[in-house]
């Protein structure tokens, strides 16, 4: 399971690329310089992975507190099963 990625991997992509056009577009399309990038990365890190997110979603998928009836049926681990072998593994050296 990777609770994060839905819940603050994902805005934080959305929110940076944002934040990344709208600076472009302000700054006549001219490449970010290193100080401008890290004040975009750390604002937008400060929105998407924040305290209260990451509980949160922790929390909705039951890791948690523990609560296993938070977990849908396709995060469950799946049934095992066998399958037969249609092949003949005898020694009948007869031929």
């Amino acid at each position: 399971m990777q609770p994060l990625d839905v819940n603050c991997f994902k805005p934080f992509k959305s929110i940076f690329r944002k934040e990344r056009n709208e600076n472009m577009f302000k700054n006549n399309h001219r490449e970010l310089d290193k100080v401008t990038l890290a004040g975009l990365v750390d604002r937008t890190f400060n929105q998407s992975l924040s305290k209260q997110n990451i509980k949160a979603r922790f929390k909705t998928i039951g890791i948690w507190p523990l609560n296993s009836r938070a977990m849908d049926n396709q995060s469950r681990p799946s049934e095992l099963y066998t399958t037969k072998l249609d092949m003949d593994i005898s020694n009948d050296e007869d031929g």
